[in-house]
């Protein structure tokens, strides 16, 4: 594959469902970096053109184009109170990277971390405390928590984050929406709620122009009818927000106002800064970091769908750290592939 600049997005359809019952895509934002032609025109999304291609296993601190080990990295990510951490859904790679960011917290802030997960909803805390207490096995957490109805994303994908969290009593926190506020949001107007589902609503910036000209060049292609791209403006604020207010709300909370944070969700709620971590600092403003993974290779097995949206120039850079990956496929054990095991 070849791009003609940062303002092209290449991204793969992979067989995943997300939260509203949405394909979610593997973003892939491929750079240039073979121009070795002096300039002094800036790229906001990549100030410094890295020395060299990058490789899988590199990591690149995107502010200043220089490639860092992994230890640098996690030492500076711990100096924050919130690391946010983009995800592929169902990209084992990208769970793993959250999986050291998590662990290097913990170990720097021994008994004040917290996890926020897009992956679960506050409707699933009990759930979450007895998970983490270690009051459920696995398969009464899947039952309790409704996992299937709440995330259809492989569970296998996040286990080794929800064990190592309970082997160490980290608190996970729900920071997502039900389904069925996201369903009538993208069906109608704010305004128009009933009254019963306006009171759920969060605290809302809708008039982000960075997060809408995400969504429109996102989606816009592919939305139907009257309510489609508004629905998907709608249903992208109501996550951003809701999400923000959810982790602020526990982190102003006597329980976690001590605490740091590691926020997991989506690449597309975190990349440019743009969603959660700016819905965040307008609530909580502190110190945060952004990382990501860069996809270098997919297999040709791998790819249902290549696609190209172009991108606005957004004035910000994409991540601070970005970790060059290879794409990889969940692999499921020989037995027990169902994953409602209980361990």
């Amino acid at each position: 594959m070849t791009v003609e600049g940062n303002s092209m997005l290449h991204y793969h359809r992979i067989s995943a469902t997300g939260n509203a019952g949405v394909v979610l895509l593997l973003f892939l934002i491929m750079a240039t970096t073979g121009c070795n032609t002096a300039s002094t025109r800036s790229n906001p999304e990549a100030p410094y053109t890295p020395s060299r291609p990058p490789v899988t296993g590199d990591i690149l601190h995107m502010r200043t184009g220089v490639f860092v080990n992994e230890e640098n990295m996690l030492q500076a990510v711990t100096d924050v109170r919130i690391a946010y951490v983009g995800e592929a859904h169902n990209d084992m790679a990208s769970h793993r990277l959250q999986l050291k960011v998590v662990q290097a917290m913990a170990k720097r802030w021994s008994g004040q971390i917290a996890i926020g997960m897009e992956m679960f909803i506050p409707g699933q805390q009990e759930a979450l405390r007895r998970w983490v207490a270690g009051e459920s096995t696995e398969a009464e957490f899947l039952s309790e928590s409704k996992w299937k109805e709440h995330w259809n994303v492989d569970f296998d994908y996040y286990r080794p984050l929800l064990l190592f969290a309970r082997e160490n009593g980290i608190p996970v926190i729900g920071l997502n929406v039900p389904k069925s506020l996201v369903h009538a949001v993208a069906k109608m107007d704010f305004s128009e709620l009933p009254e019963d589902e306006r009171r759920q609503l969060p605290d809302m910036d809708i008039n982000n122009p960075y997060r809408d000209a995400l969504v429109r060049a996102f989606y816009g292609g592919h939305a139907k009818g009257k309510n489609g791209l508004e629905g998907f403006r709608r249903v992208q604020a109501l996550w951003d927000e809701a999400m923000a207010e959810n982790a602020v709300r526990y982190l102003n909370s006597p329980d976690g106002q001590n605490r740091h944070m590691v926020i997991i969700a989506g690449g597309n709620h975190i990349r440019y800064g743009i969603g959660i971590p700016h819905s965040v600092f307008r609530r909580l403003p502190g110190s945060y970091v952004l990382v990501g993974t860069r996809v270098l290779k997919i297999s040709e097995v791998d790819k249902v769908e290549i696609m190209n949206v172009e991108l606005p120039d957004f004035p910000m850079l994409p991540y601070d750290y970005l970790v060059f990956v290879d794409y990889e496929k969940l692999k499921k054990p020989d037995a027990d592939t169902d994953g409602s095991s209980a361990r």
